[in-house]
Parts: C-alpha cells; structure tokens; sequence
C-alpha cells in the first residue's frame, strides 16, 4: 500500500473537518474548551486534537491533548494545568532512552538524592521532582499507574521522564522535551 497516499488521504480528512469559529466568537474561548475533535493554531501550524487524556495525583489533575499537525502529521502535546495560574506546556520532541546517557538505575538514584543531572543534545537538565499519577483517556474509567521525573535546563526547557506499568507487567519508558508556552500563543479554531 502506498503510504504517501494513506499520509495524503488522512490530510484531507483533518482540513475538510475544519469548521472554523466565527472570529468574534474566538475571544470567548479558552484552552480548557479543549476537546477531541477541536482545532488549534499554534504559530503557523494547524493542530487537530486526536485524544484527550486526565492526569490525576493527590494535589490535583490536568489535562494532556494528543495533537496532530494537519500539513506534515507530526504527532505533540499540549499540558494544561491550573496551579497558581494557567500552566500550558508543549511537549514536541520525543528523546530516545538510550540518548539519555544515563540507566533507569540511575534516574532513580537522582530521584532518591533530590539531585542530579542528564545532558541532551549538549544541554544539561537537573533534577527538579518525581511524582506519580493515574493516567485516563476521555470517557474511559480504566486507569494507569505512571511515574513521572522532571528535570529542567538553565533556559526553562523541560525533560521529562515516563514510567508506565508495574513490577508484574514490566516498564516502559517515555521521555520528552518541552517547554512552558504562553495561553495566548493558542488561537483556537474549531471546539
């Protein structure tokens, strides 16, 4: 099968959805109207909302979009989250564990000794906080254990760090760069 026709096809259906909302509706919108199936411009990129999924831990829960560029179907992520104020992160670069330099072992040490530190790509990240949180998708009860460890650069670039599973099943391991953005960097087009 051809994939440039499969890449191609899936194109079409994300812009022929696009049904944008009237300008002076936009301002009344926010991030948190987020849902599956919403359209947002970020920059010059048009993003479509494929999943919607709940983070939730003692203090609290947020909210991640799994997004899909609609001109190269680039896969990212958008956090959002209410502290003190509005938190929005984009997650759009996946790192390899084995780029990371250092064994889960290790990461675990940082984490017991509250220090440490991992370089990416010749930029250091140090060691900022570990926390666990039960994972959910949109409209499902089923939830999954996740470990998280957080480490930032000098300029506010984030890494972070995924453990999914248990010691039954086993562990995987995700870990991303990303990077706290402003709300009003995000137009939304289309809930």
């Amino acid at each position: 099968m051809n994939i440039f026709k499969i890449n191609t096809s899936k194109k079409f259906d994300l812009i022929r959805g696009l049904n944008i909302v009237n300008l002076k509706e936009r301002h009344k919108l926010s991030i948190k109207n987020l849902k599956k199936g919403s359209y947002i411009k970020l920059g010059n990129d048009v993003l479509y909302v494929e999943d919607v999924y709940t983070y939730t831990e003692k203090g609290g829960e947020w909210k991640e979009y799994k997004l899909i560029n609609v001109m190269t179907l680039k896969v990212s992520f958008i956090e959002v989250e209410e502290d003190d104020y509005l938190v929005v992160t984009l997650s759009e670069t996946e790192i390899k564990m084995r780029n990371l330099g250092v064994s889960i072992d290790d990461i675990e040490d940082m984490s017991e000794d509250e220090e440490g530190q991992i370089k990416v790509n010749g930029k250091i990240y140090y060691y900022e906080d570990d926390y666990k949180a039960k994972f959910s998708r949109e409209n499902s009860d089923k939830k999954e254990k996740v470990y998280f460890y957080d480490f930032e650069a000098e300029d506010g670039t984030l890494l972070t760090i995924e453990e999914w599973g248990s010691d039954k099943k086993g562990y995987d391991y995700e870990a991303w760069l990303s990077k706290e953005i402003p709300e009003s960097s995000i137009e939304i087009l289309a809930l």
